[in-house]
């Protein structure tokens, strides 16, 4: 079985573009990546990497990540015996030095409806497992780690066609996989993921792109066969959302611009057994909000401290890699000490040699 990564990224620092690249391709793995902009969007994107593919499974992932020894083997391995399953992974965070910070790994996410965050009310959204049970079936996808044979992405109704801006890629694509009588499953193997990765430029959400992420949310309910009733509470759960109740005409509108992919989706998923009463009945982890959004309160600001730290401890990352003198490997060397000029003393980790390389130069 022939596997592809497939990166999508928009305004990625190059150094951690071609870190995360040439990661991967040591693994033995071809690499596929598409710059993301603002009229498509990242899951648009996405679909058309998989679509175009000559690969026979795809690895949905970051700009700036790297992945365990074995990785793709796991997922390879996985997919030959269950071809019909999207898997996920245990997920690390990094800083930007690329050295894994410590805390909760996470391992994938459940499905939760009716949520509230702050001042929008989420109908459908998945949330990181805070419990890890060992290798199994989960609720959804999480961590930029996602694998899936592209017949499986094909038969699913090719569920990231409908998806414009940023989000909701976890959600369709882990319901999508159960109502195609697949599953979605948690597998060896961590990805390691930079939490806040710097970006070439700063950048915000335009009008029009909120509208499309917000529109997102909308289009999944509407391409989920459910029961009318269930439809109906969920739009109007959305709509306690400010920004949803005051731009709905926007929002229908690009909810009919992307209408053929909502009904392709829609119509893939009618045609199996398994329907949205499982998903709730297995997947649906109820909660208290108000000590959710207190956790998530102190996740953040715990974030926010990870990243200052990253930024000042570590400020050498976005080199684009260092040349390893004897064997020429550039990347994740082990630093054992750092000289007042800046100069610092590295183990190749390709060939394990010893090296001093100096300040900004490979």
């Amino acid at each position: 079985m022939k596997i592809k990564a497939i990166i999508s990224h928009r305004a990625e620092l190059p150094a951690n573009l071609h870190r995360t690249y040439y990661h991967i391709k040591s693994h033995g793995v071809d690499v596929c990546m598409v710059e993301d902009n603002p009229a498509m969007g990242c899951g648009y994107r996405r679909h058309q990497a998989i679509m175009s593919t000559d690969a026979d499974a795809v690895l949905i992932c970051d700009a700036h990540m790297k992945f365990s020894a074995g990785y793709f083997e796991y997922v390879i391995e996985h997919l030959k015996k269950h071809p019909q399953d999207v898997t996920c992974s245990r997920m690390q965070s990094i800083d930007h030095d690329w050295d894994e910070l410590p805390g909760e790994i996470y391992a994938g996410a459940y499905i939760k409806l009716f949520d509230r965050w702050e001042q929008n009310y989420f109908p459908i959204c998945a949330k990181w497992r805070k419990h890890d049970t060992g290798n199994g079936s989960i609720g959804a996808v999480m961590g930029a780690c996602y694998g899936m044979t592209v017949d499986h992405y094909v038969n699913m109704g090719q569920p990231l066609s409908m998806l414009r801006a940023w989000g909701c890629d976890e959600e369709i694509l882990s319901i999508a996989s159960w109502m195609s009588g697949g599953r979605v499953r948690l597998i060896d193997g961590i990805a390691y993921h930079m939490f806040a990765a710097p970006r070439t430029r700063s950048f915000k959400m335009t009008h029009e792109e909120r509208v499309s992420y917000y529109a997102n949310r909308i289009a999944i309910v509407n391409a989920i066969p459910m029961p009318d009733k269930l439809q109906k509470q969920m739009v109007d759960h959305y709509r306690k959302t400010r920004f949803v109740y005051e731009n709905k005409a926007a929002i229908t509108t690009q909810l009919d611009a992307v209408m053929p992919e909502i009904e392709r989706v829609h119509d893939a998923l009618s045609e199996n057994d398994t329907d949205f009463s499982f998903i709730i009945e297995h997947f649906n982890e109820s909660g208290n909000d108000a000590e959710e959004q207190k956790d998530m309160a102190k996740r953040i600001k715990a974030d926010k401290q990870r990243v200052k730290r990253s930024y000042t401890q570590a400020p050498l990352v976005v080199d684009a890699g260092v040349k390893c003198p004897h064997c020429g490997h550039c990347y994740d060397h082990h630093i054992t000490h750092t000289y007042p000029n800046g100069n610092r003393r590295r183990i190749c980790s390709a060939c394990n040699r010893r090296f001093i390389s100096r300040r900004n130069k490979c």
